[in-house]
């Protein structure tokens, strides 16, 4: 008797323990669905979105993108990136993105007598396709206002900027054609060509686009006739190097905020009325090997031979007539 009550209790007994142990485990089961959903909550879509209307996508840095894929997921949106060249040929291949933050710019073709400026932003609603432009400067423009020669009437002063095929020719060289006419010209104080010349062209020369602050240190101009046959005085012509004391930002007339921004130029300006044509050489100081010791290679040389036998020196009694 007292045997099967022993029995009798160790079966209550491990009826119990099983019993605990299923509630155990029900618990834990429980305790892990309920901090699974916890989890989850916390990256639920709703919760994303709140994010991002404080954070817009266009605002997320490239890591945080790459990071956060269930950004993709939640905005669906993509954006489509072209680059075109100035003839309007796409460059390289269609960038589909999450931000246009993240786009990589293509390299701009070369063009002889010319700058590569900016990508310019165009957006087509229609295509939904967001295009960037190559857009350019020419080497050499013809300055026409807001600079140091005042015209008393807008010129129909021109430049043609052909580059020279001459295989003999190792530095970069370029004929600036000068053509229409002239009007007489009131020069500032600064600009050192005497004043028996009325007829004055003003030239601006812009810097390649990989020219450093660094470089222009380093700079230097040189002005000759293009005839050795001929000479040109210093009273014929006047830019900032003309002064061999004036050093690296001296030489350049950008201004400070074009100077910061890297957009480096100088003003040339000679008289038309000796029809002289002449050379400017200019080195813009990006051959790293140079010092003072060891010239600059000739292809860091900019030559620059201004062509005035197209030139017209207009007369102000002849303005007056035509007006």
């Amino acid at each position: 008797m007292k045997n099967n009550e022993i029995v009798e209790e160790d079966t209550k007994k491990g009826i119990i323990i099983i019993s605990i142990a299923i509630a155990v485990v029900i618990g834990l089961i429980v305790l892990t669905a309920h901090l699974s959903n916890n989890a989850f909550e916390e990256e639920t879509p709703s919760s994303i979105n709140d994010k991002t209307e404080v954070k817009k996508d266009e605002d997320l840095t490239e890591r945080e993108v790459s990071n956060n894929s269930l950004i993709a997921t939640v905005s669906n949106k993509i954006y489509i990136v072209r680059y075109l060249d100035i003839d309007g040929e796409q460059l390289g291949k269609t960038q589909r993105l999450l931000s246009l933050n993240d786009r990589i710019n293509e390299k701009a073709p070369k063009i002889d007598g010319m700058r590569f400026v900016e990508w310019v932003h165009s957006y087509d609603e229609n295509e939904d396709v967001h295009y960037y432009i190559a857009s350019y400067r020419e080497n050499v423009e013809v300055v026409t206002k807001e600079v140091k020669v005042t015209y008393k009437k807008t010129p129909t002063v021109t430049s043609t900027i052909i580059p020279v095929e001459n295989e003999e020719l190792e530095s970069p060289t370029y004929d600036v054609i000068i053509e229409d006419e002239v009007p007489e010209t009131e020069l500032t104080e600064d600009v050192t060509i005497s004043e028996e010349y009325e007829h004055v062209i003003a030239l601006r020369f812009y810097a390649p686009e990989d020219v450093t602050e660094k470089d222009i240190e380093n700079m230097s101009i040189n002005v000759y006739a293009t005839d050795e046959n001929e000479i040109i005085n210093e009273d014929q012509y006047s830019y900032n190097g003309e002064d061999t004391t004036k050093k690296g930002r001296e030489l350049l007339d950008s201004t400070d905020e074009e100077y910061a921004n890297g957009i480096y130029y100088f003003d040339y300006y000679q008289e038309t009325e000796t029809s002289t044509n002449t050379t400017v050489e200019v080195y813009w100081g990006n051959d790293h090997n140079a010092n003072e010791t060891t010239p600059p290679q000739s292809e860091y040389i900019e030559v620059y031979n201004i062509d005035l036998d197209n030139v017209e020196n207009k007369k102000e009694d002849e303005k007056e007539q035509v007006e």
